[in-house]
């Protein structure tokens, strides 16, 4: 049975194997698909906040740039 650092150790290695495993197109979309998921869960604010902070830029200008 795995103790709590074995796990965490098999988790670390696995991830590691399976990012190793993927060609450069499979990684791309299990990228775009994880970051998906992410903004999703933020509220409006958060998402806002994560956009100003990527961007460099007020959300106002994002929109009018990137959208």
């Amino acid at each position: 049975m795995l103790n709590k650092e074995n796990q965490k150790q098999l988790i670390d290695r696995m991830a590691f194997s399976t990012m190793e495993s993927m060609d450069y197109k499979t990684m791309e979309i299990y990228v775009v698909d994880q970051l998906t998921n992410y903004y999703n869960t933020l509220t409006v604010k958060e998402l806002e906040e994560e956009a100003e902070h990527y961007y460099e830029m007020a959300i106002n200008d994002v929109i009018k740039e990137y959208l």
